[in-house]
């Protein structure tokens, strides 16, 4: 069912940046509905645990396996994300192509304005972490239990099968994103036993991206 699921996500994920690239949908009309049916459907399978989940505990000590320290360190986990990204986008902003495709995703803000912007921004990291870390990555590591660091190469294989899903939008800071972002995702549940950490860190880089965006995406999320 892993397996499956990661098919899916990849299918629909891939599907849904094709209908961008090519201008048949905004990333907000592709990418909102799509992870809220995912996320919802990781929720209603069960699959989401927050905290505590031995398929997810790689690394974690029991003291983390708690929803509130997943939270706190999910927390402090986007600020530390929002600052390494923004001292990584003060250098690859010098490049024209970089600068042009990350223009061109906050432009796509423009036309729903920032607060729906913003809405459909952490439905779409949230519907994300649930799917991907909450139903994919706890079903791999149910496949590889027994396995030498089954948690940790599920990850890892979560990791990879999210980066492959992004690569089909074509955008140098959203497979970026999804690479660093990813990693760190993907990561988290094994240190907090559980997805509170990724989502609230997921969410709460987006949304700082938004309110405090960078050169490129400054002025256009005022109208």
């Amino acid at each position: 069912m892993g397996w499956l699921l990661g098919v899916l996500g990849i299918v629909a994920t891939a599907g849904a940046w094709s209908l961008v690239r090519v201008g048949r949908a905004s990333i907000w009309q592709a990418m909102t509905p799509l992870f809220a049916v995912l996320g919802a459907g990781a929720v209603l399978s069960g699959r989401a645990g927050l905290a505590g989940d031995p398929r997810l505990t790689g690394l974690a000590s029991t003291r983390w396996w708690s929803v509130p320290a997943g939270l706190f360190a999910g927390a402090g986990a986007a600020l530390v994300l929002f600052a390494a990204t923004r001292a990584f986008l003060a250098i690859a902003l010098r490049s024209e192509s970089f600068a042009r495709h990350t223009g061109v995703q906050y432009a796509q803000r423009t036309a729903l304005g920032p607060a729906a912007a913003a809405l459909s921004a952490v439905v779409v990291a949230t519907g994300e972490e649930l799917f991907w870390r909450g139903a994919v990555q706890p079903s791999v590591g149910g496949l590889l239990d027994g396995v030498w660091a089954g948690p940790v190469a599920a990850a890892t294989v979560v990791w990879a099968a999210y980066l492959v899903a992004n690569l089909a939008s074509r955008s140098l800071p959203i497979v970026a994103a999804a690479a660093v972002g990813g990693a760190v995702w993907a990561w988290l549940p094994l240190l907090t036993g559980g997805i509170a950490a990724s989502l609230i860190c997921h969410a709460g880089w987006t949304a700082l991206m938004l309110v405090l965006p960078p050169p490129a995406g400054r002025g256009m999320m005022t109208s």
